[in-house]
Protein backbone atom coordinates (compact mmCIF):
# COMPACT_ATOMS: atom_id res chain seq x y z
CA UNK A 1 0.00 0.00 0.00
CA UNK A 2 0.92 3.93 -0.18
CA UNK A 3 -0.71 4.76 2.59
CA UNK A 4 1.82 6.48 4.88
CA UNK A 5 1.77 6.35 8.81
CA UNK A 6 -0.51 6.89 11.01
CA UNK A 7 -2.75 6.45 8.08
CA UNK A 8 -1.75 3.24 7.54
CA UNK A 9 -2.59 2.31 11.15
CA UNK A 10 -5.32 3.03 10.83
CA UNK A 11 -6.38 1.50 7.40
CA UNK A 12 -5.16 -2.14 9.57
CA UNK A 13 -7.37 -1.58 12.25
CA UNK A 14 -10.21 -0.85 9.62
CA UNK A 15 -9.45 -4.24 7.99
CA UNK A 16 -9.09 -6.15 11.32
CA UNK A 17 -12.86 -4.63 12.30
CA UNK A 18 -13.79 -5.92 8.82
CA UNK A 19 -12.88 -9.74 9.54
CA UNK A 20 -13.70 -9.08 13.38
CA UNK A 21 -17.74 -8.61 11.61
CA UNK A 22 -17.00 -11.72 9.44
CA UNK A 23 -16.23 -13.69 12.18
CA UNK A 24 -19.35 -12.81 13.87
CA UNK A 25 -21.56 -13.55 11.12
CA UNK A 26 -19.44 -17.09 10.78
CA UNK A 27 -19.77 -17.78 14.29
CA UNK A 28 -21.54 -21.05 13.73
CA UNK A 29 -18.48 -22.30 12.65
CA UNK A 30 -16.09 -22.53 15.42
CA UNK A 31 -14.48 -25.96 14.94
CA UNK A 32 -11.23 -26.54 13.45
CA UNK A 33 -11.36 -28.09 9.88
CA UNK A 34 -8.53 -29.62 7.78
CA UNK A 35 -9.24 -26.35 5.22
CA UNK A 36 -8.68 -23.63 7.52
CA UNK A 37 -6.32 -22.02 5.36
CA UNK A 38 -8.84 -21.39 2.26
CA UNK A 39 -9.55 -17.91 1.12
CA UNK A 40 -13.37 -18.67 1.78
CA UNK A 41 -13.70 -17.23 4.87
CA UNK A 42 -17.07 -19.65 5.16
CA UNK A 43 -15.01 -22.24 5.70
CA UNK A 44 -12.48 -20.56 8.82
CA UNK A 45 -12.93 -21.67 12.41
CA UNK A 46 -12.28 -19.29 14.79
CA UNK A 47 -8.22 -19.65 15.38
CA UNK A 48 -8.39 -18.88 11.58
CA UNK A 49 -9.89 -15.68 12.43
CA UNK A 50 -7.52 -14.60 15.57
CA UNK A 51 -4.71 -15.39 13.84
CA UNK A 52 -5.61 -13.06 10.80
CA UNK A 53 -7.05 -10.33 13.00
CA UNK A 54 -4.00 -10.29 15.64
CA UNK A 55 -1.88 -9.86 12.34
CA UNK A 56 -3.50 -6.53 11.48
CA UNK A 57 -3.51 -5.05 14.92
CA UNK A 58 0.35 -6.21 15.22
CA UNK A 59 0.62 -4.29 11.62
CA UNK A 60 -1.46 -1.42 13.43
CA UNK A 61 1.15 -0.70 15.83
CA UNK A 62 4.08 -1.00 13.60
CA UNK A 63 5.12 2.75 13.97
CA UNK A 64 4.15 3.31 17.47
CA UNK A 65 6.12 7.21 17.68
CA UNK A 66 3.40 7.83 14.88
CA UNK A 67 0.92 7.18 16.91
CA UNK A 68 2.15 8.57 19.93
CA UNK A 69 2.69 11.88 17.61
CA UNK A 70 -1.05 12.27 16.50
CA UNK A 71 -4.09 13.56 18.23
CA UNK A 72 -6.91 11.12 17.77
CA UNK A 73 -9.04 14.45 17.78
CA UNK A 74 -7.39 15.14 14.59
CA UNK A 75 -8.34 11.86 12.97
CA UNK A 76 -11.71 11.97 13.85
CA UNK A 77 -13.51 11.90 11.30
CA UNK A 78 -11.54 9.11 9.61
CA UNK A 79 -12.31 7.19 13.00
CA UNK A 80 -16.21 7.37 12.55
CA UNK A 81 -16.17 6.24 9.25
CA UNK A 82 -15.75 2.52 10.55
CA UNK A 83 -18.31 3.13 13.33
CA UNK A 84 -20.61 5.81 12.74
CA UNK A 85 -21.98 5.78 16.47
CA UNK A 86 -18.77 6.11 17.98
CA UNK A 87 -18.37 8.50 20.92
CA UNK A 88 -14.82 9.83 21.50
CA UNK A 89 -13.21 11.04 24.73
CA UNK A 90 -10.16 12.74 23.65
CA UNK A 91 -8.98 13.61 27.20
CA UNK A 92 -9.62 9.76 27.90
CA UNK A 93 -7.55 8.92 23.85
CA UNK A 94 -5.55 11.97 23.31
CA UNK A 95 -3.11 9.94 21.03
CA UNK A 96 -3.53 7.71 17.87
CA UNK A 97 -1.86 5.47 20.53
CA UNK A 98 -4.42 5.39 22.54
CA UNK A 99 -6.50 5.00 20.49
CA UNK A 100 -5.46 1.86 18.94
CA UNK A 101 -4.24 0.14 21.84
CA UNK A 102 -7.92 0.34 23.52
CA UNK A 103 -9.19 -1.27 20.26
CA UNK A 104 -6.79 -3.94 20.65
CA UNK A 105 -7.82 -4.39 23.86
CA UNK A 106 -11.07 -4.51 23.54
CA UNK A 107 -10.97 -6.72 20.84
CA UNK A 108 -8.44 -9.37 22.68
CA UNK A 109 -8.22 -12.13 20.10
CA UNK A 110 -7.78 -15.62 21.28
CA UNK A 111 -3.73 -16.17 21.80
CA UNK A 112 -2.27 -13.28 20.86
CA UNK A 113 1.23 -12.23 21.39
CA UNK A 114 -0.42 -8.80 23.26
CA UNK A 115 0.12 -8.77 26.83
CA UNK A 116 -3.24 -7.20 27.99
CA UNK A 117 -1.64 -5.76 31.15
CA UNK A 118 1.88 -4.88 29.47
CA UNK A 119 -0.22 -2.95 27.17
CA UNK A 120 -2.30 -0.75 29.77
CA UNK A 121 1.12 -0.38 31.44
CA UNK A 122 2.96 1.15 28.30
CA UNK A 123 0.27 3.35 28.06
CA UNK A 124 -0.26 4.57 31.68
CA UNK A 125 3.74 5.51 31.30
CA UNK A 126 2.93 7.13 27.99
CA UNK A 127 0.21 9.17 29.67
CA UNK A 128 2.20 10.79 32.55
CA UNK A 129 4.99 11.20 30.82
CA UNK A 130 3.10 13.90 28.52
CA UNK A 131 0.65 14.86 31.18
CA UNK A 132 -2.39 13.29 29.75
CA UNK A 133 -3.49 13.47 33.29
CA UNK A 134 -7.14 11.83 32.77
CA UNK A 135 -6.18 9.19 30.34
CA UNK A 136 -3.23 7.99 32.41
CA UNK A 137 -6.33 7.69 35.69
CA UNK A 138 -7.89 5.65 33.17
CA UNK A 139 -5.74 3.12 32.24
CA UNK A 140 -4.22 2.39 35.75
CA UNK A 141 -8.42 1.82 36.61
CA UNK A 142 -8.72 -0.17 33.42
CA UNK A 143 -5.43 -2.22 34.51
CA UNK A 144 -6.93 -2.88 37.88
CA UNK A 145 -10.32 -3.98 37.05
CA UNK A 146 -9.01 -6.42 34.05
CA UNK A 147 -6.19 -7.72 36.65
CA UNK A 148 -9.30 -7.91 39.20
CA UNK A 149 -10.94 -10.27 37.28
CA UNK A 150 -8.25 -12.39 36.58
CA UNK A 151 -6.99 -12.81 40.23
CA UNK A 152 -10.11 -11.91 42.29
CA UNK A 153 -7.71 -10.46 44.94
CA UNK A 154 -9.68 -8.00 46.68
CA UNK A 155 -7.10 -6.69 48.89
CA UNK A 156 -5.14 -5.44 46.29
CA UNK A 157 -7.70 -4.78 44.23
CA UNK A 158 -9.29 -2.15 46.62
CA UNK A 159 -5.89 -0.83 47.92
CA UNK A 160 -4.38 -0.18 44.55
CA UNK A 161 -8.14 1.73 44.44
CA UNK A 162 -7.31 3.91 47.18
CA UNK A 163 -4.04 4.59 46.07
CA UNK A 164 -5.46 6.05 43.44
CA UNK A 165 -8.04 8.06 44.77
CA UNK A 166 -5.61 9.75 47.12
CA UNK A 167 -2.71 10.72 44.58
CA UNK A 168 -6.07 12.24 42.30
CA UNK A 169 -8.65 13.32 45.05
CA UNK A 170 -9.09 16.86 43.17
CA UNK A 171 -9.63 15.33 39.87
CA UNK A 172 -13.41 14.27 38.57
CA UNK A 173 -12.24 10.52 37.54
CA UNK A 174 -12.06 9.66 41.08
CA UNK A 175 -15.43 9.33 41.54
CA UNK A 176 -15.27 6.59 39.00
CA UNK A 177 -12.56 4.94 41.15
CA UNK A 178 -14.73 5.35 44.27
CA UNK A 179 -17.65 3.70 42.50
CA UNK A 180 -15.64 0.87 41.87
CA UNK A 181 -14.67 0.44 45.56
CA UNK A 182 -18.31 0.20 46.03
CA UNK A 183 -19.08 -2.46 43.89
CA UNK A 184 -16.36 -4.71 45.02
CA UNK A 185 -17.54 -4.21 48.63
CA UNK A 186 -20.63 -5.08 47.16
CA UNK A 187 -19.34 -7.96 45.45
CA UNK A 188 -17.86 -9.36 48.46
CA UNK A 189 -20.28 -9.16 51.17
CA UNK A 190 -21.89 -11.57 53.23
CA UNK A 191 -24.71 -12.05 55.16
CA UNK A 192 -22.87 -12.13 58.14
CA UNK A 193 -21.52 -8.83 57.16
CA UNK A 194 -23.86 -7.14 54.50
CA UNK A 195 -24.94 -4.25 57.51
CA UNK A 196 -21.49 -3.17 57.57
CA UNK A 197 -20.80 -3.21 54.24
CA UNK A 198 -23.59 -1.82 52.67
CA UNK A 199 -23.03 1.48 55.44
CA UNK A 200 -19.36 1.58 53.98
CA UNK A 201 -20.74 1.31 50.39
CA UNK A 202 -23.34 4.28 51.56
CA UNK A 203 -20.26 6.21 52.87
CA UNK A 204 -17.97 6.15 49.66
CA UNK A 205 -20.58 7.06 47.30
CA UNK A 206 -22.04 10.14 49.69
CA UNK A 207 -18.39 11.38 49.29
CA UNK A 208 -18.24 10.90 46.02
CA UNK A 209 -21.22 12.58 45.23
CA UNK A 210 -20.39 15.52 47.47
CA UNK A 211 -16.32 16.05 45.93
CA UNK A 212 -18.34 16.08 41.81
CA UNK A 213 -21.81 15.72 42.03
CA UNK A 214 -21.84 15.62 38.14
CA UNK A 215 -19.15 13.47 37.07
CA UNK A 216 -20.15 9.74 35.78
CA UNK A 217 -18.91 8.07 38.63
CA UNK A 218 -21.26 10.32 41.21
CA UNK A 219 -24.17 9.12 39.43
CA UNK A 220 -23.26 5.98 38.84
CA UNK A 221 -22.89 6.24 43.18
CA UNK A 222 -25.86 7.78 43.01
CA UNK A 223 -27.37 4.47 41.32
CA UNK A 224 -25.50 2.16 43.75
CA UNK A 225 -27.25 4.47 46.89
CA UNK A 226 -30.59 4.36 45.57
CA UNK A 227 -30.39 0.57 45.27
CA UNK A 228 -29.07 0.07 48.60
CA UNK A 229 -31.95 2.54 50.07
CA UNK A 230 -34.74 1.69 47.61
CA UNK A 231 -37.96 0.18 49.81
CA UNK A 232 -39.33 -2.49 48.99
CA UNK A 233 -42.89 -3.91 49.55
CA UNK A 234 -44.48 -7.19 48.65
CA UNK A 235 -47.67 -9.06 50.46
CA UNK A 236 -48.39 -12.51 50.43
CA UNK A 237 -51.41 -14.54 52.03
CA UNK A 238 -54.42 -17.13 51.76
CA UNK A 239 -56.79 -16.34 48.71
CA UNK A 240 -59.58 -17.13 50.55
CA UNK A 241 -59.61 -16.07 54.34
CA UNK A 242 -63.07 -17.13 56.78
CA UNK A 243 -65.73 -14.76 58.32
CA UNK A 244 -65.10 -13.01 60.85
CA UNK A 245 -62.07 -14.50 61.75
CA UNK A 246 -58.57 -12.80 62.24
CA UNK A 247 -56.71 -12.84 58.50
CA UNK A 248 -53.12 -13.55 58.64
CA UNK A 249 -50.90 -12.22 56.26
CA UNK A 250 -46.93 -12.19 55.49
CA UNK A 251 -45.57 -9.51 54.82
CA UNK A 252 -42.07 -8.99 53.40
CA UNK A 253 -40.18 -5.71 53.23
CA UNK A 254 -36.89 -3.26 53.13
CA UNK A 255 -35.98 0.17 54.42
CA UNK A 256 -39.28 0.48 55.52
CA UNK A 257 -40.92 1.67 59.04
CA UNK A 258 -44.49 2.17 58.44
CA UNK A 259 -46.35 0.45 55.84
CA UNK A 260 -50.12 1.98 55.34
CA UNK A 261 -52.74 -0.30 53.99
CA UNK A 262 -56.26 0.04 52.99
CA UNK A 263 -59.20 -2.98 52.22
CA UNK A 264 -61.53 -2.51 49.56
CA UNK A 265 -64.85 -4.08 49.00
CA UNK A 266 -65.73 -5.30 45.98
CA UNK A 267 -69.03 -6.14 44.10
CA UNK A 268 -68.43 -9.37 40.60
CA UNK A 269 -69.49 -6.33 38.51
CA UNK A 270 -67.01 -4.12 40.03
CA UNK A 271 -64.45 -6.93 39.25
CA UNK A 272 -65.59 -7.52 35.94
CA UNK A 273 -64.36 -3.67 34.93
CA UNK A 274 -61.70 -3.98 37.32
CA UNK A 275 -60.17 -6.88 35.32
CA UNK A 276 -59.97 -5.14 32.45
CA UNK A 277 -57.22 -2.40 33.77
CA UNK A 278 -53.35 -2.85 34.66
CA UNK A 279 -50.70 -1.09 36.23
CA UNK A 280 -51.61 2.67 37.74
CA UNK A 281 -55.33 2.95 35.55
CA UNK A 282 -56.13 -0.37 37.84
CA UNK A 283 -55.05 1.16 41.24
CA UNK A 284 -57.11 4.48 39.92
CA UNK A 285 -60.26 2.43 39.26
CA UNK A 286 -59.93 0.34 42.59
CA UNK A 287 -59.33 2.95 44.57
CA UNK A 288 -63.34 4.41 43.75
CA UNK A 289 -64.56 1.50 45.86
CA UNK A 290 -65.93 1.17 48.69
CA UNK A 291 -63.32 1.24 51.39
CA UNK A 292 -63.47 -0.96 54.98
CA UNK A 293 -60.18 -0.11 56.04
CA UNK A 294 -57.84 2.08 56.19
CA UNK A 295 -54.87 1.56 59.13
CA UNK A 296 -50.85 1.27 59.37
CA UNK A 297 -48.10 -1.51 60.58
CA UNK A 298 -45.01 -0.54 62.45
CA UNK A 299 -42.26 -1.67 61.77
CA UNK A 300 -38.74 -1.21 63.70
CA UNK A 301 -36.45 0.10 60.94
CA UNK A 302 -33.51 -2.20 61.60
CA UNK A 303 -30.93 -0.12 59.56
CA UNK A 304 -29.46 -3.10 57.94
CA UNK A 305 -30.95 -2.00 54.54
CA UNK A 306 -31.85 -6.15 54.18
CA UNK A 307 -35.27 -7.80 52.95
CA UNK A 308 -37.54 -8.83 56.00
CA UNK A 309 -40.15 -10.96 56.83
CA UNK A 310 -43.28 -10.80 59.40
CA UNK A 311 -46.82 -12.31 59.74
CA UNK A 312 -49.06 -9.56 60.41
CA UNK A 313 -52.69 -9.55 61.43
CA UNK A 314 -55.53 -7.89 59.33
CA UNK A 315 -59.34 -6.95 60.35
CA UNK A 316 -61.97 -9.55 60.78
CA UNK A 317 -64.35 -9.45 57.71
CA UNK A 318 -67.58 -10.45 56.63
CA UNK A 319 -68.28 -12.44 53.36
CA UNK A 320 -67.35 -10.98 50.10
CA UNK A 321 -64.84 -10.20 47.35
CA UNK A 322 -61.77 -7.80 48.66
CA UNK A 323 -58.33 -6.07 47.62
CA UNK A 324 -56.12 -5.45 50.05
CA UNK A 325 -53.84 -2.45 48.61
CA UNK A 326 -50.29 -2.29 51.01
CA UNK A 327 -48.22 1.08 50.39
CA UNK A 328 -45.02 1.94 50.94
CA UNK A 329 -46.15 5.15 53.03
CA UNK A 330 -49.00 6.84 53.68
CA UNK A 331 -49.58 8.52 49.94
CA UNK A 332 -50.91 5.82 48.26
CA UNK A 333 -49.59 6.39 45.00
CA UNK A 334 -50.82 6.15 41.07
CA UNK A 335 -46.97 6.21 39.53
CA UNK A 336 -46.44 3.21 37.43
CA UNK A 337 -43.20 3.24 39.14
CA UNK A 338 -44.28 3.39 42.86
CA UNK A 339 -47.37 1.36 42.78
CA UNK A 340 -48.62 -0.29 46.07
CA UNK A 341 -48.52 -4.26 46.09
CA UNK A 342 -52.44 -5.20 45.47
CA UNK A 343 -53.69 -8.65 47.00
CA UNK A 344 -57.08 -9.98 45.54
CA UNK A 345 -58.77 -12.73 47.92
CA UNK A 346 -62.08 -13.83 49.21
CA UNK A 347 -63.88 -14.06 52.76
CA UNK A 348 -66.20 -17.25 52.32
CA UNK A 349 -67.02 -19.96 54.88
CA UNK A 350 -67.49 -22.46 51.82
CA UNK A 351 -64.88 -24.47 50.04
CA UNK A 352 -65.43 -27.43 47.26
CA UNK A 353 -63.37 -30.62 46.20
CA UNK A 354 -64.29 -32.40 42.96
CA UNK A 355 -63.66 -35.99 42.61
CA UNK A 356 -64.99 -38.93 40.18
CA UNK A 357 -67.58 -41.67 41.03
CA UNK A 358 -68.41 -44.31 38.37
CA UNK A 359 -67.42 -42.40 35.56
CA UNK A 360 -69.56 -39.19 36.96
CA UNK A 361 -67.51 -35.73 37.93
CA UNK A 362 -68.70 -34.47 41.53
CA UNK A 363 -68.62 -31.61 43.32
CA UNK A 364 -68.45 -31.50 47.38
CA UNK A 365 -69.24 -27.89 49.13
CA UNK A 366 -67.90 -28.51 52.61
CA UNK A 367 -67.53 -25.93 55.59
CA UNK A 368 -64.05 -24.02 55.32
CA UNK A 369 -63.67 -24.21 58.61
CA UNK A 370 -65.13 -27.87 59.98
CA UNK A 371 -65.06 -29.66 56.78
CA UNK A 372 -68.46 -30.50 57.07
CA UNK A 373 -70.62 -31.10 53.74
CA UNK A 374 -73.36 -27.66 53.71
CA UNK A 375 -76.72 -28.93 52.01
CA UNK A 376 -79.09 -26.29 50.11
CA UNK A 377 -75.99 -23.93 48.81
CA UNK A 378 -76.93 -22.92 45.07
CA UNK A 379 -73.79 -23.90 42.23
CA UNK A 380 -73.43 -22.16 38.94
CA UNK A 381 -71.36 -24.26 36.73
CA UNK A 382 -70.14 -22.49 33.90
CA UNK A 383 -67.10 -22.22 31.21
CA UNK A 384 -65.50 -18.79 30.37
CA UNK A 385 -64.37 -18.27 26.77
CA UNK A 386 -63.02 -15.35 24.65
CA UNK A 387 -65.32 -13.50 22.26
CA UNK A 388 -63.55 -12.23 19.92
CA UNK A 389 -66.11 -10.30 18.20
CA UNK A 390 -67.13 -8.56 21.44
CA UNK A 391 -63.71 -8.18 22.89
CA UNK A 392 -63.79 -9.86 26.12
CA UNK A 393 -64.22 -13.26 28.37
CA UNK A 394 -68.29 -14.34 27.91
CA UNK A 395 -69.10 -17.04 30.97
CA UNK A 396 -71.89 -19.83 29.17
CA UNK A 397 -74.01 -21.47 32.38
CA UNK A 398 -73.61 -25.31 32.24
CA UNK A 399 -75.91 -26.49 35.29
CA UNK A 400 -77.53 -24.98 38.39
CA UNK A 401 -77.29 -27.16 41.18
CA UNK A 402 -78.32 -27.35 44.59
CA UNK A 403 -76.55 -29.26 47.24
CA UNK A 404 -77.85 -32.47 49.48
CA UNK A 405 -77.11 -33.34 52.88
CA UNK A 406 -73.95 -34.55 51.42
CA UNK A 407 -72.86 -31.36 50.50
Amino acid sequence: TNLQEPERAIFNLAIASLYEYAQLLNANNQQPIANSQSPDMKFWDRATFDRVINKYYENALSDVKSLQDNSAESYKDILAINDETAEFDFNIEPTLYDYVIHKIILSNHGDSNFNIPDLYQHLIDFDKRNNYTDAAIYNEIQKLEYEYKNTDDFETYFNSLEKIKNENINNPLVTSVMSLQAEAILGQQTTANSQSSKAKVLSICDEAIKLFPDSKGAKQCESIRSEILQKELSLSMQNVQLPNKDITAKLTYRNLTNPHYRIYKVSQNDLENLNKNYGSELVRELYKKELIVENHIEILDEKDYQEHDISISLPKLDCGTYFIVFSKDDKFSKKDNELPAIHLFQVSNLSFVTTKENDDFVIYVLDRDSGKPVKDVNVNIFDRTYDYNKRKYVDRTLADLITDKNG
